[in-house]
Formats: structure tokens, sequence, C-alpha cells
């Protein structure tokens, strides 16, 4: 729906432009953030792909397995994070009731498996996410998963400001509910 469009449905909504250079939008100020964000995750992370001003994919693979083989990850902690899938026998609506089934069920993090390499890449994530919030003030979401498209996916689907950890035996369950045309490689 166009902003004119939502105008006419809410009289009370508020329309916001971006300034205008030449005929077309100034990114200026939002390059200028854009870059100050990646200066931090590069801080965290040296493998970065840009896939646009406000879109990145980490490849946190070196550093998970340094901090698994180094066992620098315990008394795991998450906030503002949710785990796809149900995993929590007694309240599967509760989100953070699943997150903590889905992290006892993971408990044992010398555990050579790939949901253990997720939680220590979400400790990662949460890490950056913390630190460009505490710098710079800016909320971001975040995916984690075994790939950037399925990271890709898993990161609007707790929109705005937070993370979502797709377990491999979960991405078949969420592949069903998406339409082929929304994946993009």
């Amino acid at each position: 729906m166009r902003g004119e469009e939502a105008k006419k449905l809410c009289p009370d909504f508020n329309i916001f432009y971006v300034k205008e250079k030449r005929g077309k939008a100034d990114l200026t100020k939002y390059r200028e953030a854009s870059q100050k964000i990646f200066e931090i995750i590069l801080k965290h992370c040296d493998k970065v792909e840009k896939a646009s001003i406000d879109e990145a994919y980490l490849d946190l693979t070196d550093l998970v397995m340094d901090k698994f083989r180094n066992q620098s990850i315990n008394n795991v902690k998450f906030s503002d994070s949710f785990v796809y899938g149900s995993f929590s026998l007694e309240n599967q609506a509760d989100p953070g009731k699943n997150l903590e089934a889905w992290l006892d069920i993971n408990s044992d993090l010398s555990r050579e498996c790939s949901d253990v390499y997720l939680i220590i890449g979400a400790c990662i994530v949460q890490e950056i996410r913390q630190d460009i919030r505490e710098t710079l003030g800016y909320h971001c979401s975040a995916g984690i998963a075994q790939n950037k498209t399925l990271a890709k996916l898993c990161a609007g689907l707790n929109k705005p400001n937070k993370q979502t950890i797709l377990p491999a035996n979960s991405v078949e369950p969420l592949l069903a509910t998406i339409p082929i045309n929304k994946i993009k490689i």
C-alpha cells in the first residue's frame, strides 16, 4: 500500500519523506550510518558480505569453531531471541519457553552438532547487535542459520530488533510455509 492510500484509510497516519538531491532520494545520511554499522560488525567478524545499505551476511564459521574448540561459551542467556520450531512440550505458543526448551535440549555445548554451532553463532550475533545498539543506538534484526538464504528467511520472522535461530530440523517446516517465489538464492 502506498503512503497516500494509507493516509486516506487512516488520517492520523504520518508520512515522512526522504530529502531529495538532484531528483533522487538523498541517502547520504543512511550511507554514513551504514558505514558506522559495518565498522562495528568488522570489529567482530572479518567475513562480511554487504548485501545492501542495511543488510549483510556474516560467515561466522571460523569464530564459531574457535569458540567451540576453546569451550569459551557457557551460561548462555539470550535476549530478544527466538528459535523457529516447536521444542516446548508445556507451552508451544510461548516463544520464551520454546527457546528455553531448545537450549535445554542442547545444553551440552561440548557436543559437536549443528544446533550447538547455531547457539554459539547466536551468542556472537547477540554481541554484535548489542555493540551496535550501545555504540550507535540502532536496533537490528538477524537470522542465524546454516546458510545465508535460510538466515535471510528467518531474519524477517521476528522483526524488529530480534534475532531468530533456525535449527536444521526446523528448515523443512519453515520452507513449507513460504511461497517458492519468495526464496532468493
